[in-house]
């Protein structure tokens, strides 16, 4: 099995990798950025993409796991290689290679944030969103959308949220619970003060329209 040496190396380097691959990937060169990007798997993480592609989200996690400190960074370093890695295919119009990879990006992104034992902050999340509203629009699973929906809460992006919970509902076996939960929650908003609300990126009149959706 592969040993947790591999990515027992600073946090500082596996930073500089992945800013080094943002600007091969900005640069617009595909077949460069998507050999070094598969290359960063085995060579940064010790994990190759093949195997990320077959492993429980908690067998990766544990790999990643050094009990050494920088577990969670080191976690969410691996979810912006995935997503960065699924926006070419995006790019490229290959829904199918890019939604795997966003899926575990965002799986990755969950874990990271349970294993930090603290509050999500903006900047952790705010770039993951795109990729969060494709994986909407793509329709991915009922288990996946239900974490987001709670993250993205828990965080205050009440507008996302909402946006998540509707899709939840939208989804094949999720419409009873969706509704239920869904209801709650935006009927809770509707309480709040508009500063919040502004804050949460939702205005009022949205909050009244996704609930007479949910009650359609």
């Amino acid at each position: 099995m592969f040993q947790k040496d591999y990515i027992k190396r600073s946090f500082s380097f596996i930073q500089a990798t992945l800013a080094r691959l943002r600007g091969v990937a900005l640069e617009g060169d595909v077949d460069v950025a998507r050999e070094e990007i598969t290359d960063a798997y085995s060579r940064v993480f010790g994990i190759p993409l093949s195997l990320l592609s077959l492993s429980p989200v908690s067998d990766i996690v544990d790999l990643l796991s050094t009990n050494e400190g920088n577990d969670a960074e080191r976690i969410l370093s691996l979810a912006e290689l995935l997503k960065m890695d699924g926006e070419i295919y995006q790019k490229e119009g290959d829904v199918e290679e890019a939604q795997w990879r966003f899926d575990l990006a965002l799986e990755l992104l969950i874990a990271s944030v349970e294993v930090s034992n603290q509050p999500a902050a903006d900047k952790i999340l705010d770039p993951f969103e795109p990729i969060v509203r494709f994986s909407i629009q793509n329709q991915t699973s009922l288990e996946l959308l239900a974490a987001l929906y709670a993250l993205y809460r828990e965080a205050g992006n009440y507008g996302l949220a909402k946006d998540l919970i509707v899709a939840f509902t939208d989804t094949d076996g999720g419409k009873g619970e969706g509704i239920d939960e869904g209801t709650a929650f935006l009927s809770d908003l509707l309480g709040r003060a508009d500063e919040e609300l502004e804050r949460g990126n939702i205005t009022r009149q949205e909050i009244e329209e996704a609930l007479e959706a949910l009650s359609d």
